[in-house]
């Protein structure tokens, strides 16, 4: 989504300017979004599960994800290029998605078959195998899932946070200021209210690899294709280790 005249590589994110709303106005905006997406989402999971629509969750949170900050923005700075939603240079994009993949996976990989027993699956059960319908899945994973978490979490929700709480220290290569924390913090609340598993907040740690991409490319395309491909690393494992049909 584009609707400034600048194209997405002519100007780095940290030279454009800030949000020209008042401060009190985007914290109560996003206070409101963010608690609106909150309510929404938990809502839909409840009706679908009632409803027997489950396999419609997805979709409908999607939209929720997109439309809800779309509504917004578009009312008021719309700050689409700033906030990284767009699709930035697609090659450095990629290399630096597929950079994060290796840097997590391989350790990731490593742990659970070093210490099995922390995972309850057994390493000489684990055959290689893809799911069924692998292909659709793989789809639903990029453009149901990440993408819309990416679009809310690390374009919106990290955009305005970082309006919000300008501050900035260089670390790993990116100026990432409270809201870098902040967006994984949020991320893992709103994955634990879904059923209070405490398992769910884990994911405060991935989305800081998420929000790391998006500060360093200034677009979400890359948190997008990490999230999806980590997303089916996980879904290879379970199905490999016989946790899935």
């Amino acid at each position: 989504m584009q609707t400034m005249d600048s194209s997405p590589t002519s100007t780095p994110p940290s030279a454009l300017p800030p949000s020209p709303l008042p401060r009190a106005r985007l914290l109560r905006e996003t206070a409101l979004v963010y608690g609106g997406q909150l309510a929404l989402v938990v809502a839909i999971i409840l009706l679908s599960a009632r409803l027997g629509w489950q396999s419609a969750v997805h979709v409908l949170v999607g939209a929720v994800f997109i439309g809800l900050p779309v509504l917004v923005l578009d009312r008021s700075d719309k700050p689409y290029l700033r906030y990284g939603l767009h699709a930035g240079r697609p090659i450095p994009g990629l290399l630096w998605a597929a950079a994060a993949a290796a840097l997590t996976f391989t350790p990731i990989a490593a742990a659970i078959f070093a210490f099995p027993a922390l995972w309850g699956v057994s390493p000489e059960h684990f055959r290689l195998a893809l799911p069924p319908d692998f292909a659709v899945l793989a789809l639903s994973h990029f453009i149901v899932v990440a993408l819309p978490e990416e679009f809310f979490f690390r374009g919106y929700l990290l955009g305005r946070l970082d309006d919000l709480l300008p501050q900035r220290r260089r670390f790993l290569g990116i100026d990432a200021g409270p809201g870098f924390i902040l967006q994984a913090a949020l991320f893992a609340l709103g994955h634990f209210v879904v059923d209070f598993q405490p398992g769910r907040l884990a994911v405060f740690f991935p989305a800081l690899v998420f929000g790391w991409l998006r500060l360093r490319t200034g677009s979400i395309a890359p948190a997008v294709i990490y999230h999806g491909s980590a997303n089916l690393f996980m879904v290879v494992l379970r199905t490999g280790f016989g946790l899935t049909p």
